[in-house]
């Protein structure tokens, strides 16, 4: 009976390591916002394009 009781400890100690990996994913969610600037700078181009229009 006394063996029964080591098992448990041994469950406490793979809790420990999911905690760690619960913080890689916050630093995808980084990577996001990186790209949502790309996005902006196209709507720009298309300014110049209208610009063309006017001299034929």
């Amino acid at each position: 009976m006394v063996v029964a009781t080591n098992n448990k400890q041994q469950r406490t100690k793979d809790k420990g390591q999911r905690t760690k990996d619960k913080q890689q994913t916050t630093n995808n969610k980084g990577q996001r916002t990186k790209d949502k600037g790309q996005t902006t700078n196209n709507k720009g181009q298309r300014t110049k394009d209208k610009g063309q229009t006017t001299n034929n």
